[in-house]
């Protein structure tokens, strides 16, 4: 909603005053209209700022609003240029890391910590004599992040290559509707299960785990991936799109971890997914490959960094 970034700000400005006196103030990035005020009282009072801060979107905004998208794109210049010179800033991928340092011409004080895995919700990987979905994609469904490319994908791996594909479906959004109507008349509605917001990650994990391979399908934003750190927790490949404005390429290792898809069409994805569905060494070599990779997400070794970066002794 466009509403909710107003309303955030301005319940932020009714409480700033009781702000005294804390070591270190942790934020998130999103919706970005809290950054102005709280890096002003941080610099004012003195206090620490560490800052998360997941993507630059850049010219981005206009392409997803033309309307507004302008706003987007000069607050996030404006509040890059000042958050970097009175605050700390964590980023979750060196692709989006040198972003943040072109935009805000700074280098120092930027910093990269990978998304971690959260295992203990995770659990173990069972082993699965048959797959429940072949297929997941996961996120919120904006126009965006590609899942209408993936949907007909799996209709060209029916026409071209003769494999009828099972995918789930896990999240939702305001391109849901508009989804569900074009599965139906792509005549892959048998073959998609969407299953909406589900609120219990553990829920989530269990269909994951279930599944064969993940696509996280999205042409923009979001370089440091936590979707696919959580695919790869769960063993799953993952293919994606090599897009310049997409998930970062050190994410992927080609070939081993899962597949970069170029170009960006669902003809290309759907030869991706055949390659892999109709090769069991293949899936096999990719699934142990990325048992191995989870283990460099441990969340108790990024925990430290922050511990680092928030006493100023990284």
């Amino acid at each position: 909603s466009k509403i909710q970034p107003i309303h955030f700000f301005l319940v932020i400005m009714k409480n700033l005053w009781r702000v005294k006196h804390y070591d270190v103030i942790w934020a998130s990035q999103w919706p970005m209209s809290h950054l102005l005020p709280i890096s002003l009282t941080c610099h004012y009072k003195g206090i620490s700022l560490v800052i998360d801060w997941f993507e630059v979107w850049g010219d981005l905004w206009v392409k997803y609003s033309k309307s507004v998208g302008w706003i987007g794109l000069v607050l996030e210049k404006i509040l890059l240029r000042y958050t970097t010179y009175v605050a700390e800033l964590i980023t979750d991928s060196r692709v989006e890391q040198e972003r943040i340092r072109r935009v805000s011409r700074k280098e120092k004080g930027i910093y990269f910590l990978p998304n971690g895995i959260p295992k203990d919700e995770i659990g173990g990987l069972p082993k699965v004599d048959s797959w429940r979905f072949e297929i997941v994609c996961l996120g919120r469904l904006k126009n965006h992040k590609g899942v209408d490319l993936l949907l007909r994908a799996i209709a060209t791996l029916r026409d071209k290559h003769h494999w009828r594909s099972s995918l789930a479906v896990i999240g939702d959004g305001p391109e849901r509707e508009n989804l569900i109507v074009l599965s139906k008349r792509l005549g892959i509605s048998d073959q998609v299960t969407f299953f909406g917001l589900i609120p219990d990650n553990r829920e989530v994990y269990a269909i994951m785990k279930e599944c064969c391979l993940c696509v996280v399908p999205t042409i923009g934003g979001g370089a440091g991936n936590v979707t696919l750190n959580e695919a790869y927790g769960c063993g799953l490949p993952v293919l994606g799109f090599q897009t310049p404005d997409g998930m970062d390429p050190d994410l992927i290792d080609h070939g081993n971890t899962g597949l970069w898809i170029q170009p960006v069409t669902p003809e290309a994805l759907a030869d991706g997914l055949f390659s892999i569905l109709s090769n069991e060494k293949m899936l096999e070599k990719m699934r142990d490959s990325v048992v191995k990779k989870a283990e460099e997400f441990d969340w108790n070794l990024i925990a430290r960094d922050y511990e680092r970066i928030m006493l100023r002794e990284y």
